[in-house]
């Protein structure tokens, strides 16, 4: 495993497969620790493995919010390969903060966790 890559979204009650990108980001081997420690805490669930990827969690969004406040994710800003043969957007700044304001506190956010292998 080379690391993960994390999305995150607000879930529509609607639709919640379809639900607005809050943030996206790169972060190595040990970058899912952070989620890991707000499931252990009753904070976020583990939603599982759906066999195997994604990795996925749910939060409230001020859960969120509290979590990146005190700590950002970890991030990996450099990938393994050259930028030349990665696609346009493959490294992400993190958190859109305009998108996270407009979630209210008891929004869900569901976090999908890719594996970079």
């Amino acid at each position: 495993m080379l690391g993960w890559e994390v999305f995150v979204h607000r879930r529509r009650a609607t639709d919640p497969a379809d639900g607005l990108l809050i943030g996206r980001w790169t972060t190595g081997v040990f970058g899912l620790k952070w989620l890991d420690d707000l499931v252990a805490t009753q904070e976020a669930l583990d939603l599982g493995r759906n066999g195997g990827y994604p990795c996925r969690y749910s939060m409230r969004a001020a859960t969120f919010r509290s979590a990146i406040a005190k700590e950002a994710p970890p991030t990996e800003p450099r990938p393994l390969l050259p930028f030349e043969v990665l696609p346009p957007g493959w490294i992400s700044p993190g958190v859109d903060a305009a998108a996270l304001s407009g979630c209210g506190p008891d929004d869900e956010l569901v976090i999908e966790a890719w594996d970079q292998s």
